[in-house]
């Protein structure tokens, strides 16, 4: 099989081509989800609803133990720690 040596363009031109399949016929593919989301399919009910309103946004909890400030342990290198002055190299390696 022979190597395509422009497989860059290639790709990128097939997923364009994809693209733009699925923009013209994304209104009759919208058409059959609604049709299935009718009929009681709960995946096409759900993604019918996230493309017809917008997904729901998801909310990260960040917190340490107990709700509290998270702990960061930050380990400079001598040289770091005395170029930040907050020691001398001699003291980071006690």
């Amino acid at each position: 099989m022979a190597e395509n040596p422009d497989k860059k363009s290639c790709g990128v031109l097939r997923y364009s081509d994809v693209q733009r399949s699925l923009q013209e016929r994304a209104p009759q593919l919208f058409e059959i989800l609604f049709e299935k989301a009718k009929d009681g399919d709960l995946a096409s009910i759900k993604e019918y609803l996230d493309r017809a309103y917008g997904r729901a946004p998801q909310s990260i909890d960040i917190g340490g133990a107990g709700g509290g400030p998270v702990a960061v342990d930050v380990k400079l290198s001598p040289e770091l720690a005395a170029a930040l002055g907050r020691l001398t190299v001699e003291e980071t390696r006690k």
